[in-house]
């Protein structure tokens, strides 16, 4: 006879896709996450098991929708080779374990809360971050001209790394996505 437990087991995961951006949009290209996050929702429409979210600042108070999300990209200012408005992209274990990529108020906290869903076993086998080396990191809003410039390319690779891994991710039509006012404070 099967248990409600034995049934349970036997079902298929749940998915659970995040896009989520972080950053502080008070702080000029520190603010790209959160943009970039906004332009992903404006240009993209996703199936349903997939959430859009603005993490802002939230370090360890992110680790449990890290830990939930069975894909995860996450967007990003980053430390990286190039000039700003460089595309980064590292997988979240790497960042985990690497350290220092980061920037701002919210490093310590997002790279520990990687790192502790990591020694967990808790952090998504599918998970990315898709970063943009910043031109600028000071007290107002806006983001760079270079940063801005590549926040719709970082926008398309955050969705074509959601396809890649089997989520259906459709562009909203131009005009209704309002498309042409991404990177602009």
């Amino acid at each position: 006879m099967a248990t409600p437990a034995s049934r349970a087991r036997r079902e298929p995961p749940v998915r659970r896709a995040l896009v989520m951006g972080l950053g502080n949009p008070l702080y000029g290209d520190d603010g790209f996450g959160v943009q970039a996050i906004a332009a992903f929702a404006r240009r993209f429409r996703c199936e349903p098991s997939v959430a859009a979210v603005d993490g802002g600042t939230g370090g360890l108070d992110l680790l449990a929708y890290l830990e939930e999300a069975s894909e995860l990209v996450l967007l990003d200012a980053v430390r990286g080779p190039g000039p700003p408005g460089t595309i980064v992209e590292l997988s979240a274990g790497e960042l985990a374990r690497r350290g220092g990529t980061l920037l701002s108020q919210h490093q310590v906290g997002l790279e520990e809360a990687l790192g502790l869903a990591l020694w967990r076993g808790r952090l998504p086998a599918r998970a990315m971050l898709v970063g943009v080396v910043p031109g600028w990191l000071q007290l107002g809003t806006g983001l760079s001209p270079a940063v801005a410039a590549a926040l719709p390319e970082a926008v398309d690779r955050a969705a074509a790394w959601l396809r890649r891994w089997g989520v259906q991710v459709m562009e909203v039509p131009m005009g209704e996505g309002d498309r042409g006012n991404e990177g602009s404070a």
